[in-house]
């Protein structure tokens, strides 16, 4: 069965593409606190919303494989900088010695302070690099820790997201 992607079936395959990328986070985020019971009932519950929004009796969803650059962080937004909330464990950042609690002063030489004001500017300093960086890229952060200023380099790493296929059906 051939479906049409009208406005309405891209909406709802979006919405459940990004359940699935944020169950599949929280998995990742929160290893041991969430059940396998736990996420197949979530994932029930966005599937039967992609079927209800869809008006299909049947769904497919198809992801190739990517790989995509990585160094391993999460953000949030200061105005005096970028502050690192997490390194994730055997990744470039954590590699080069990047730590939770640094505050990123600068990236490649752009400043980070005000960088909150911007973040819906796709051109602003820290997404702009983030958006350009490719694996082999080395990224120099400049970040503020315990009170002294360190320069860090972190090569981009990549990670990889296998492929899938998710068919959805009604019983």
């Amino acid at each position: 069965m051939q479906v049409i992607m009208n406005h309405r079936n891209k909406l709802a395959a979006a919405a459940l593409a990004t359940t699935l990328l944020f169950v599949g986070s929280l998995t990742f985020a929160f290893a041991g606190e969430s059940s396998e019971e736990d996420i197949k009932r979530e994932v029930s519950y966005m599937a039967k919303k992609l079927l209800d929004m869809s008006g299909q009796d049947s769904y497919t969803v198809e992801q190739p494989p990517m790989v995509k650059p990585f160094i391993g962080i999460c953000t949030g937004m200061k105005p005096e900088g970028i502050q690192l909330t997490c390194i994730s464990p055997d990744s470039q950042a954590a590699k080069a010695g990047l730590k939770t609690g640094d505050l990123v002063l600068s990236m490649n030489g752009v400043s980070m302070a005000s960088q909150a004001d911007h973040k819906e500017a796709a051109d602003s300093g820290y997404w702009s690099i983030v958006k350009k960086m490719k694996t082999g890229d080395v990224l120099k952060f400049k970040v503020l820790r315990e009170g002294k200023q360190q320069d860090i380099n972190v090569a981009v790493g990549s990670l990889s997201h296998p492929g899938y296929k998710l068919v959805i059906s009604r019983k």
